[in-house]
């Protein structure tokens, strides 16, 4: 029983370490987009956009990790509760 909760912990943590920066890149480039649609309908010129390696470049590795802990610990909790069952 201990293996499994260990290897669901891994397995959380590293999905946490490469999911959550491409999550961050994916909402920002989403985020852009939908502000052109609504300067586009409002007659306005649209914003500056930023390609995902300028938003790397800009939020650094810090900004692409946070809200991280909260995502690893979430996991954590859910590999627990099936260990459970």
């Amino acid at each position: 029983m201990p293996l499994e909760v260990l290897s669901g912990m891994c397995a959380g943590g590293a999905q946490v370490i490469i999911t959550n920066p491409l999550e961050i890149v994916k909402i920002r480039l989403q985020m852009q987009g939908e502000a052109a649609r609504v300067a586009a309908a409002a007659g306005e010129p649209a914003p500056v956009t930023k390609n995902a390696l300028q938003i790397v470049r800009h939020l650094g590795l810090s900004g692409l990790y946070r809200g991280g802990e909260r995502a690893k610990r979430a996991s954590f909790e859910e590999d627990e509760n099936m260990s459970h069952n």
